[in-house]
C-alpha cells in the first residue's frame, strides 16, 4: 500500500515541471526503473521542501529506530531555533 502511494507521488513530482534554480544545495536525484526496464533519471536543483509530501510518505516506512537519510529531511525536521 505504501509503495503504491509513493509511486503515485513520485509520478506527480516528476511531472510537475518545476522551474529549477541554482542554489548552494545538492540536487535531488530521481532514479526510476519502470517495470519494462526503462530507466529515467532527473535531477532537481530545488530545496527538499518542494517534495515535502513525497518525502513524508517515504519517511513513514523508515523504522523509528533507524536513522532518517539526510536526503529526506525537510524544514519540518528542524527546530526554528537551529
Amino acid at each position: 500500500m505504501k509503495y503504491s502511494e509513493i509511486a503515485k507521488k513520485v509520478e506527480e513530482a516528476i511531472q510537475r515541471n518545476i522551474e529549477e534554480f541554482c542554489t548552494d544545495i545538492g540536487g535531488i536525484e530521481f532514479n526510476i526503473t519502470y517495470s519494462d526496464k526503462t530507466k529515467f533519471k532527473e535531477t532537481y536543483w530545488v530545496p527538499g521542501d518542494e517534495f515535502k509530501e513525497l518525502f513524508s510518505v517515504i519517511k513513514s516506512i523508515v523504522p523509528e529506530t533507524e536513522y532518517t537519510p539526510a536526503v529526506l529531511l525537510t524544514s519540518d525536521d528542524y527546530d526554528e531555533e537551529e
